[in-house]
């Protein structure tokens, strides 16, 4: 007996027909994908783990930098007040820069210029604002 197969996508299966055009039965195949699962997996758990690393180093930037901004401002004589008033320029002109910037802190070059780019704003202001300038 003789018989051919065809595919009915509106079913999304196979059909089998004998030669006079019977139908034998059908066999519904799934869709096959060639997308290892595991490997996504990890590898998005990797690039997670070193997103997670990289902004707490540019939070712990931002801390670092603000202490010295506020350091500064006490060594050279300065009331509180006024160190304030600096860190809070410091957020304004580079920590929002960075907080609504769209950065893939999953590298670790661009945390790195970022980490820079704060560290850079740090000293100006105290340069600017104190005459801190080293």
């Amino acid at each position: 007996m003789t018989g051919y197969k065809q595919y009915n996508t509106l079913l999304n299966q196979w059909e089998y027909y004998d030669s006079t055009g019977n139908s034998n039965g059908y066999q519904i195949q799934q869709p096959q994908s060639n997308i290892n699962l595991d490997v996504v997996q990890k590898t998005l758990g990797s690039k997670q783990s070193k997103y997670n690393a990289n902004l707490q180093r540019i939070k712990d930037e931002i801390q670092q930098s603000t202490m010295y901004i506020y350091a500064c401002s006490k060594s050279k004589g300065y009331s509180y007040e006024e160190g304030k008033r600096s860190v809070t320029e410091f957020d304004v002109s580079y920590v929002d820069k960075i907080r609504y910037g769209k950065y893939d802190l999953s590298y670790d070059t661009v945390t790195n210029d970022l980490i820079a780019f704060l560290s850079k704003g740090a000293l100006k202001i105290a340069c600017d604002n104190f005459k801190d300038c080293n």
